[in-house]
């Protein structure tokens, strides 16, 4: 397998960001998108145009909301609004990070045309300027698959710097592999990870694993958790820990990988690990009719089902009677709870939210309902002050809410806690990210034709 970098010429660049200073809300925009060129065709003076271009479908959106009301920040961008495209390609952000020095990385999928993806990773400066430093012109990529058919799900930023992105890869075979990439702090591939910085991870032969959600262990150890399929009428619940170099932890279940088999069909989204080590995810499960559950796992750090959460290890969340429900994301708080969002279908989509205890019992949960036929919470975090925010989409618009701790909608954000926002077509939120400052970031993509 070959391996190597790809680089990006900058069109435009942007973000749609939202940050709060002094207790009142700002609203920021950027959106990216690229194209791929040869490394012989870069210089250190790439250009960046500010050109707004409509002929490419989708851009990367980066948004974030804070304390109070929203206006628009005059002092990011053109008076709080910049929009820009990686020229040639269509882009979709997955993941949002902030590195300790308040730069902000985006993992994106890049995608020229038909069977030609690539992992990709922009970074800018906290004004939402492109942090040319990294990579070429601010940006970084990894070809890995032999088809050129490479997502990026996930990021996380190492405490050296380093950031690991997470995705699924395309092999000779056509069956999907987990891909984890390790850049250095300036954008190059860590040659101490793996082979020249990639690891690729079988666990199924086809169609294979898929969604890759990546995070880190207190000691440096790497769990990557998504799913696998033996068939297409079939798939499971895998999680797999990493040693720091790259290689698989066999003290984890004696290979380094675990799979999970709770119903037909088994579909992981988020993870997140707990200070005690145990590992948590959310994701949905269903029988051949499709009626999906929001479920909820937590392992022992070494990969057994941790018999004193809901009893066996699993919950099954119910809401309503809802046709189907889908967990997306999760994050846990101090006192050991965790937080979840996803989505109910009722007549429409709606947002939803739980709160569970450590013992796996529900402490708290919210439906919301924004009037669109099409609700999803998609990214989930908790501020500070306990207030909870959710980011999705509602009807191709931008949706946010913030929730008080006690689960009500807080009334001093947008009046009634609930807000949606038109940013072209077919718009979305998919992730979120808290600074310490109390900001919030956020990404998401747009189609802007």
């Amino acid at each position: 397998m070959n391996h190597k970098i790809f680089t990006y010429r900058l069109a435009a660049i942007g973000i749609f960001v939202i940050v709060a200073l002094l207790g009142t809300l700002y609203v920021d925009q950027l959106a990216v998108s690229a194209s791929t060129v040869d490394q012989s065709e870069l210089s250190s003076d790439t250009a960046v145009d500010s050109t707004y271009y409509t002929n490419l479908p989708y851009v990367s959106c980066y948004y974030g909301f804070s304390e109070s009301i929203g206006i628009l920040d005059p002092d990011f961008g053109d008076d709080g609004l910049v929009i820009s495209r990686i020229d040639g390609t269509n882009t979709y952000a997955s993941d949002i990070a902030r590195q300790s020095n308040g730069k902000i990385i985006v993992g994106v999928t890049t995608d020229c045309c038909m069977w030609s993806r690539d992992l990709t990773l922009l970074r800018y400066n906290p004004d939402g300027s492109l942090d040319t430093s990294f990579g070429v012109g601010g940006m970084a990529a990894a070809d890995i698959g032999n088809h050129n058919e490479d997502t990026l799900r996930s990021i996380v930023v190492q405490p050296d710097g380093k950031i690991i992105a997470a995705g699924d890869t395309y092999t000779e075979s056509w069956d999907s592999d987990f891909a984890l990439v390790r850049f250095n702090p300036d954008g190059s591939l860590d040659s101490s990870f793996g082979n020249g910085g990639i690891v690729t991870t079988t666990i199924n032969i086809r169609p294979g694993d898929l969604y890759p959600i990546v995070a880190l262990q207190a000691d440096g150890k790497i769990v990557a958790a998504g799913d696998t399929q033996d068939s297409y009428v079939h798939s499971d619940f895998v999680l797999v820990r990493y040693n720091p170099d790259g290689s698989l932890d066999t003290s984890f279940d004696g290979d380094g990988i675990v799979v999970s088999d709770f119903t037909q069909y088994d579909h992981l989204r988020d993870l997140a690990v707990q200070p005690d080590g145990k590992i948590v995810v959310v994701g949905y499960t269903g029988t051949d009719n499709h009626d999906f559950r929001i479920t909820l796992v937590r392992y022992n750090p070494d990969s057994s089902l941790d018999s004193s959460f809901g009893g066996d290890g699993l919950v099954n969340l119910y809401f309503n009677e809802a046709d189907n429900e889908y967990g997306y994301a999760l994050t846990l708080l101090p006192d050991g709870k965790i937080v979840i969002a996803g989505s109910v279908t009722e007549v429409e989509n709606r947002f939803v939210l739980a709160r569970v205890n450590p013992d796996g019992s529900v402490d708290r949960t919210k439906t919301l309902f924004f009037g669109g036929d099409f609700d999803s919470a998609n990214a989930v975090a908790v501020e500070r002050t306990g207030k909870i925010i959710a980011l999705g989409s509602s009807d191709n618009k931008f949706a946010l809410a913030r929730l008080n701790p006690d689960f009500s909608l807080d009334t001093s954000f947008s009046d009634d806690g609930m807000l949606t926002t038109s940013i072209g077509d077919e718009a979305g939120g998919t992730a979120l990210a808290l600074l310490i400052d109390g900001k919030i970031l956020a990404a998401g993509t747009i189609n802007v034709i």
